[in-house]
């Protein structure tokens, strides 16, 4: 290796452990995500089932979430992998799918059923109609023939 790959990676390693707290580890976060937050209202609405004693807790939590997709929504309808990313098929019908759990989509706070009819029109114009074969349709057009997104996606959606 040269010196200046050598310096470098000195630098780099001098620098990442300086930013590590006394018991030597790292303290951070995961940037601001619709997919994350998508996949999290999914999980905690399915969560009541397994924990009714909860489902007031949970379903508040998930009202959270929604709202932020609902915040956070692209300017077109849709949902990019971060709040200034642009918009893709993937998250965006993720967030759709969150949107509409839970009975957000018809009878919750108006900015939810909102953000869900716009994350609809999005998918609409991106896949025209919004039912499985045209979403694995053009899931595949994103995927091609790796199934490793496409399926738990289209699985979610279909839940």
């Amino acid at each position: 290796m040269t010196s200046c790959w050598i310096e470098t990676l000195t630098r780099a390693r001098g620098g990442l452990l300086a930013q590590a707290e006394e018991e030597g580890h790292w303290r951070g976060h995961l940037s601001s995500s619709a997919l994350s937050t998508a996949t999290a209202v999914a999980a905690l609405l399915a969560a009541r089932e397994a924990w009714p004693e909860r489902a007031t807790e949970l379903e508040r939590s998930a009202r959270r979430g929604q709202g932020w997709l609902a915040e956070n929504q692209g300017q077109d309808g849709g949902f990019g992998d971060t709040v200034a990313s642009p918009s893709n098929l993937s998250t965006t019908a993720l967030a759709w799918m969150a949107l509409g759990l839970g009975g957000a989509g018809s009878s919750g706070p108006d900015s939810i059923r909102a953000a869900a009819q716009r994350a609809g029109a999005c998918l609409s114009a991106r896949v025209g109609a919004l039912d499985g074969p045209g979403l694995a349709a053009a899931l595949e057009g994103v995927y091609g023939d790796d199934r490793t997104f496409a399926v738990p996606i289209l699985m979610a959606l279909a839940a």
